[in-house]
C-alpha cells in the first residue's frame, strides 16, 4: 500500500469518526498494564482510573455528555467520569479485563514475526509497513499486511491508525 493510499485510509477515518451520529471516543494510557493472576489487580485499576485519559472525540459524545465543547472532556480520566460510583465503574472494568484476558490466557499475546518491513518518515509522521504469515488453528492464512501511522507529540510517538488487508508476497 502507497503513502498516498495510507493518508486516504486516514482522511476516511477522520472523516467517518468527525461525521458519526454515534458518540465515539479514545482512551490512552500513559503507559501499559498487565492484567493477571500475577498483578495486584485493585492497583491496576487504581492506576487505569488515575492515568486513562479521554485523547481523541467526536461532536456526538460531546453532546451524551452535556459538554459545552470538546475541551470538557479531553483529558478526563475514568475517576473524573465515575466519580459519583467509582466501585460499580470499577467493577465493569474489572469484568471486561477479565473477559478480555481470558480470550487469550496467557503470554505471548501478540507474537509478530514480520517477513518484510518499511519504515518511513515524513517530518512528524511516521508510518511502519510490514507482512505477515499467520497461522490460525494449524491453518495457514493469506499474507497479511499491516500499516502503522504514528505522529509525534511533544517529543513522544504516538500509535494514531493501524492499518490491516491482505497482502501480495513481498
Amino acid at each position: 500500500m502507497s503513502l498516498a493510499a495510507d493518508l486516504e485510509s486516514e482522511r476516511l477515518l477522520e472523516l467517518f469518526f468527525s461525521q458519526s451520529l454515534e458518540g465515539f471516543f479514545f482512551m490512552m494510557l500513559d503507559e501499559p498494564v498487565e492484567w493477571g493472576d500475577h498483578v495486584n489487580k485493585d492497583e491496576v485499576l487504581d492506576y487505569v482510573f488515575d492515568h486513562q485519559r479521554m485523547t481523541k472525540l467526536n461532536s456526538a459524545i460531546v453532546t451524551q455528555f452535556n459538554a459545552s465543547s470538546p475541551d470538557e472532556l479531553l483529558g478526563r480520566t475514568p475517576a473524573q467520569f465515575f466519580a459519583h460510583d467509582l466501585a460499580a465503574a470499577k467493577a465493569r472494568w474489572r469484568q471486561f479485563f477479565e473477559e478480555a484476558r481470558s480470550r487469550r490466557p496467557g503470554p505471548p499475546y501478540l507474537n509478530l514475526k514480520p517477513l518484510d518491513i518499511r519504515t518511513e518518515r515524513y517530518g512528524d509522521v511516521g508510518l511502519v509497513t510490514f507482512t505477515l504469515e499467520l497461522t490460525v488453528g494449524g491453518r495457514q492464512l493469506p499474507l497479511q499486511r499491516r500499516t502503522l501511522l504514528f505522529v509525534r507529540e511533544h517529543d513522544a510517538w504516538k500509535l494514531t491508525h493501524m492499518h490491516a488487508s491482505g497482502a501480495s508476497p513481498p
